[in-house]
């Protein structure tokens, strides 16, 4: 672009803004204040229809339908349509009373069960915390279960806590008898006769060894009546003979031709 172009081009932008300028002058002084935008005449049929094409349409009273409402247009036989029939609410059946036993608990790190046991039932129920009680039980669920109870809440909101049974005393194993000792034998003659040592007594034992002892005593009779079983096969299997075996039936000789 040479020196003379450039030269164009600055009068032209300054012309232009001198224009603005001046445009700018003259409407701070006033000037076109006077005009205003066209309003429409009421009297105009345009006007009119724009008029009713921006108003809202509004429905008139339910009274100017009633006609419509006693003659519906949209039945065959234009007879109202009778009322619908007030639903009928389902029997609500009562809730039956939690009447369970908790035969025991199982608390893990991962899962909580107890063993429920309906009364006059011989068969116990596993139910695990927060599911719900088998057959006609199933309003209640197990809410929580804890080490010596179960807690049970139904559908309506109440809770019902049952106990884990307890063993009762009579149910205590027995301690075991006393050892049998042997009597001393007879002195010879001539011999004076020595002093017999008594047994001291059997003391009581605690609960827990009690039970121990008693279920050793039971391990050893079982074993005594396996051994008495082993030894009455054995003796009636010495008494049988063994069965010979049958001799081979001798074979006719080839006969000379």
């Amino acid at each position: 672009m040479n020196l003379r172009v450039s030269r164009g081009l600055t009068l032209v932008l300054a012309g232009i803004c001198a224009l603005f300028l001046l445009l700018v002058v003259l409407f701070w002084f006033g000037v076109g204040r006077g005009y205003s935008w066209w309003t429409l005449d009421p009297t105009d049929d345009a006007a009119g229809k724009k008029k009713l094409v921006n108003a809202q349409y509004k429905l008139g009273s339910w009274d100017n339908f009633a006609e419509v409402n006693a003659r519906p247009l949209f039945n065959e036989d234009r007879r109202p349509t009778p009322p619908m029939p007030p639903e009928q609410q389902a029997d609500v059946k009562p809730i039956p009373k939690l009447d369970v036993v908790l035969a025991g608990v199982i608390i893990t790190s991962k899962v909580r069960l107890a063993m429920i046991k309906e009364k006059g039932k011989e068969k116990s129920t596993t139910v695990k915390e927060g599911g719900a009680m088998p057959g006609e039980l199933g309003a209640w669920s197990l809410a929580e279960v804890k080490p010596r109870s179960a807690v049970f809440k139904n559908s309506i909101g109440e809770s019902a806590t049952v106990e884990l049974i307890a063993v009762a005393n009579s149910q205590k194993p027995t301690p075991p008898p006393p050892p049998r000792v042997a009597p001393p034998p007879p002195p010879a003659p001539g011999q004076a006769p020595q002093p017999q040592i008594l047994p001291a007594p059997a003391q009581p034992l605690p609960p827990d060894a009690a039970a121990a002892a008693d279920l050793q005593q039971r391990i050893d009779a079982r074993r005594q009546q396996i051994r008495e079983q082993q030894q009455q096969q054995q003796q009636l299997q010495q008494q049988v003979p063994p069965q010979e075996a049958p001799s081979p039936m001798p074979q006719p000789l080839p006969q000379q031709q």
